[in-house]
């Protein structure tokens, strides 16, 4: 039985010297244009939902989602998002486009988030590693990161009041 003990030991440190081996000297690939591996899809792929779902406080909108509050969540996605995640004309975004993961184009899409917006709040505040996308938690308010998730949840069914106030060309209706 000490053998066999000894034996998963001995494999296990094997296998982590030959991970640290692969990526230390520089055979993981890194480019951010060409698509992951099986293995980081299998390791990495699946991990964000749970992550967020075990950290994430699963709190309800602490603001009204009223007009006022989507137009200014609009506005402060056209300043903090677009760039990655697509215009408010719905063109989507080449930067985003060219990322590893790609960002999701939302307002291309012309729909709301499938995830709640607890979900959202803690993406925006946190970030994501590895992705490109950054940490609002210092940049942004709470209630701010909340009127952009509310506009995120929106976007497919946006009152025309709130459309009319779109930044630049404005944002065409569905």
């Amino acid at each position: 039985m000490g053998k066999f003990i000894l034996g998963i030991i001995v494999t296990l440190v094997v296998l982590a010297i030959g991970f640290l081996c692969y990526t230390r000297l520089g055979f993981a690939p890194i480019a951010a244009d060409q698509s992951a591996g099986s293995a980081e899809a299998i390791l990495l792929g699946g991990a964000l939902d749970p992550a967020v779902e075990r950290h994430a406080p699963h709190t309800a909108f602490p603001i009204e989602v009223n007009n006022a509050n989507l137009v200014y969540g609009m506005k402060l996605y056209a300043m903090n998002c677009a760039v990655c995640h697509g215009e408010l004309d719905k063109k989507p975004s080449a930067i985003g486009q060219a990322m590893y993961p790609k960002a999701p184009q939302f307002v291309q899409r012309n729909r709301g988030l499938h995830d709640p917006g607890w979900f959202t709040f803690y993406e925006i505040q946190h970030g994501i590693r590895r992705t490109g996308m950054p940490s609002f938690g210092k940049l942004l308010s709470d209630d701010d990161i909340w009127k952009v998730t509310a506009f995120l949840e929106n976007i497919g069914k946006l009152p025309p009041e709130v459309l009319q106030q779109a930044p630049g060309a404005g944002m065409p209706n569905p």
